[in-house]
């Protein structure tokens, strides 16, 4: 696990907006029900920082729903508890599902670096060829087109990127 501005911001941002919540119920409007703006910030701490932010998020959103729970005696016992542990439950699947999610898009993301170093790397290697190449896409358009084949049949750079089809370049 690596611990980053990210990691921190989501738990930092579901602290701030609990500490907005509680300031704002005694000073401006009360709240008839913020879970989903909590379940909002550790969603959105979980996609920032992965699980281990989402869960720290999670569990901040958590606390503060059985600390207002307990601030609240006459309703403990009541509905109250059983929307704490609806949004215990629902915090969690929710870190679970993104984080699960974040995991598969870096990885994705990565792999798809790799493939385009790779494909630079070959593409240089074919350009410092002295052979003329050029690629074609299963619709006969040129994807790529090396500098001797470019210089050879006296091919503009423009003219390389626009793809040409097979038959325009024989013309």
């Amino acid at each position: 696990m690596r611990l980053d501005w990210r990691t921190v911001s989501g738990a930092l941002a579901a602290a701030a907006l609990t500490t907005a919540i509680v300031a704002s119920e005694r000073h401006v409007v009360v709240m008839t029900d913020p879970a989903s703006l909590h379940v909002g910030a550790v969603a959105l701490s979980a996609m920032l920082g992965g699980m281990f932010a989402g869960v720290a998020s999670a569990a901040i959103v958590i606390a503060f729903a059985v600390s207002s729970l307990l601030a609240n005696p006459v309703i403990a016992g009541g509905p109250d508890l059983a929307r704490v542990m609806l949004l215990g439950i629902a915090t969690l699947a929710i870190v679970l599902i993104i984080g699960l999610l974040r995991r598969r898009f870096v990885a994705d993301i990565a792999r798809e670096r790799e493939r385009s170093a790779a494909l630079q790397r070959l593409s240089g290697a074919l350009d410092s060829m002295d052979i003329g190449v050029v690629l074609l896409d299963a619709d006969t358009r040129a994807q790529f087109i090396n500098r001797a084949f470019r210089d050879m049949f006296r091919l503009s750079d423009e003219q390389a990127a626009s793809k040409p089809p097979f038959v325009a370049l024989m013309y």
